[in-house]
């Protein structure tokens, strides 16, 4: 007498080909490095909205300055016994497509004149592609463009 229902090896190699089938799509498509990199992206306009109401907040500049692989946070001290702690964030996905000159938030939230830092990133927009940080001089608005070729 015949049960109906699949057995156990037939459940282990259905197991086995969705798994195959997944990795490979997985490797193929690239999700994981898009993550990763519209990750990137938002801790560094969290980071630029941080260091902004940073300085608003108590009234001393804030400098960020870029290079290529790196952004780094920099908080005017008034005494040794300042407690906001600089900010050094490394780049992985994220590549400074031109240099470009530190950008620093007065104690009011603006900027001394606009900024636009450009980066290039393969996993968003493409090899040819490039992303715009953009900082408004006046309110220091922050916000991104993407350009995708």
């Amino acid at each position: 007498m015949r049960k109906k229902g699949f057995t156990l090896i037939e459940l282990i190699v259905v197991i086995g080909l969705v798994s195959l089938i997944s990795s490979v799509g997985m490797v193929k498509f690239d999700f994981l490095g898009k993550i990763r990199a519209k990750n990137e992206l938002n801790i560094l306009i969290n980071d630029m909205y941080y260091a902004k109401e940073k300085a608003l907040i108590s009234g001393r500049k804030c400098t960020v300055y870029f290079r290529e692989d790196q952004y780094m946070l920099r908080f005017s001290k008034v005494s040794m016994m300042d407690d906001m702690e600089d900010i050094d964030r490394d780049l992985d996905y994220l590549s400074l497509s031109k240099n470009v000159e530190p950008i620093v938030f007065n104690g009011t939230g603006s900027l001394s004149g606009a900024k636009t830092v450009v980066f290039s990133c393969p996993q968003l927009v493409g090899e040819e592609g490039s992303i715009k940080l953009v900082i408004g001089a006046v309110g220091g608005s922050i916000r991104i463009e993407e350009n995708k070729n």
